[in-house]
């Protein structure tokens, strides 16, 4: 991916969970392996090329942040769950490490508003790891989301 969006002029960065090797083969302008980094990188942003801002979280991933956010007697299983304290527990335990993804990637949105940088910014969601598949039947099913600025808001992805 850097290699194509060098090639249409962009600056490349890439923050957060870097599993690509070799390196040069994956040739970011810049990576950092943390992605609470991204608030003070945007910040520091002076290029006048575009940028490609690539963040990586590391949630939601095992071994999951402990919960302390959900109730797990309060969680709605899916049907093809087996209802135990254990899965009830696993799935808290998995809503609060997406809790705390979708915090890392809101600060970012914050961020890239309030360096002015939102207005030219099309957010892209990826979805490396799929853990919860068999779960999904009520969710989007998409590893890939894309909300681009040009295109007519639709009530429904696909």
């Amino acid at each position: 991916m850097p290699e194509f969006f060098k090639k249409l002029g962009y600056y490349t960065a890439h923050l957060g969970k870097f599993h690509h090797s070799p390196r040069k083969r994956f040739p970011y302008d810049f990576v950092h392996r943390d992605e609470n980094t991204a608030s003070k990188f945007i910040a520091g942003y002076r290029e006048e090329k575009p940028l490609l801002l690539v963040v990586c979280t590391h949630p939601p991933h095992t071994p999951w942040v402990k919960n302390t956010t959900y109730d797990c007697s309060e969680i709605d299983l899916p049907p093809n769950f087996v209802d135990t304290r254990e899965t009830r527990l696993d799935r808290a335990n998995y809503y609060s490490d997406v809790t705390l993804m979708d915090s890392i990637l809101g600060n970012v949105l914050r961020s890239l508003e309030k360096h002015g940088r939102k207005s030219c910014f099309d957010p892209i969601l990826f979805a490396g790891r799929s853990l919860y598949l068999a779960a999904a039947n009520p969710a989007a099913r998409r590893p890939f989301i894309m909300v681009q600025r040009a295109l007519e808001r639709r009530d429904k992805v696909g």
